[in-house]
């Protein structure tokens, strides 16, 4: 978080972003991500002991694949669901699906350490999925809807 507050007053102090709430927002997005990481890592090992943490997760590689899993969970909604006809709504439902993606694949992952949690990880992952990439779709055939009822805009100036 530390981290974060630095990058925040460097964009707003150096760079001249003129954001009110900069460093708090990106405070708060570095102990998600910080937050997120430690789950993923404790759902694949199995607890959250540091030191039984690193070797399981950072000699195997699996902190890369948890990095872009975090990436995407947190940047993807907001990059896909930003636009002219931008819906809270959707973009919840659509950061709701990315995360039970990222729920299941770590409960793939998690069959390396033994137990069941892996199952009741990819189970809830894999339900929790169905059902918010179901609403997800019906919001965006909803917004997709309305466009097409009300046409887009004209391609020159009139």
């Amino acid at each position: 978080m530390i981290i974060g507050l630095i990058i925040a007053v460097i964009a707003k102090k150096i760079v001249g972003m003129k954001i009110p709430i900069m460093e708090r927002c990106t405070v708060e997005i570095t102990g998600a991500a910080a937050l997120s990481i430690i789950a993923f890592c404790a759902a694949v090992t199995g607890t959250v002991d540091v030191v039984k943490m690193l070797p399981a997760v950072v000699s195997t590689g699996l902190i890369a694949v948890f990095f872009i899993m975090n990436t995407m969970a947190i940047q993807h909604p907001f990059n896909a669901c930003l636009g002219p006809n931008e819906d809270q709504l959707r973009t919840l439902k659509c950061a709701c699906s990315t995360a039970f993606l990222a729920m299941t694949i770590t409960g793939v992952l998690a069959v390396m350490s033994g137990g069941l949690a892996w199952f009741f990880i990819i189970v809830i992952g894999l339900i929790g999925w169905i059902i918010s990439f179901r609403s997800f779709l019906n919001a965006s055939f909803e917004a997709a809807a309305s466009v097409k009822w009300s046409g887009l805009w004209p391609k020159v100036d009139e």
